[in-house]
């Protein structure tokens, strides 16, 4: 298996593909892993995980959606929405089992933007922000790289998805390799 970027979401990808016992090529184009992750502020919203329940809120990715799709005015793609919400239940739960520790006066409402209407909004606390997340994923990744599950490789440029009969079967990178 190929991934394309080693930002927060190639870095789950490529870590539970080998979770799951594949191997995996991880390309990413800038010197380090963790794209916008060192730079980002790290709130995780999901609807109906665990602090929430805990906390007696009453959520669910349904309810989720209708604030996402309230606040975008619409905008937002309705079938791709529903797919990432009913998932970041989920990945906040494996964040958390991997070692992520959020602010105990979360999930609450964040009004740096339009506000959802329910509290699902949790941030790190032991290094502020992204860092926090980056700092969970790393050694997941590095215990794949020294078992040889996944291969990273840094400062390639991937420029073209190669498919065959609609299917992707390969990339294509800056360099001339495929």
């Amino acid at each position: 298996m190929i991934v394309v970027g080693a930002g927060p979401g190639g870095l789950a990808c490529a870590i539970a593909a080998a979770d799951a016992g594949g191997t995996v090529l991880l390309l990413e184009k800038a010197p380090d892993v963790g794209g916008a992750l060192p730079y980002s502020g790290g709130h995780l919203s999901a609807g109906g995980f665990s602090l929430q329940h805990e906390r007696g809120i009453s959520d669910d990715p349904e309810r989720h959606f209708d604030d996402v799709w309230r606040i975008s005015r619409g905008a937002a793609r309705a079938d791709l929405t529903r797919l990432t919400l009913r998932e970041q239940p989920a990945v906040l739960e494996w964040l958390l089992a991997a070692g992520l520790t959020v602010d105990p006066g979360t999930p609450r409402i964040v009004y740096g933007h339009e506000p959802y209407r329910t509290p699902r909004t949790v941030h790190a606390t032991t290094v502020p922000g992204g860092p926090a997340i980056l700092a969970v994923l790393r050694p997941m990744l590095d215990a794949h790289l020294a078992a040889g599950r996944i291969d990273l490789r840094c400062e390639v440029r991937v420029t073209e998805l190669l498919t065959e009969g609609g299917a992707v079967v390969g990339v294509a990178t800056a360099d001339g390799a495929r």
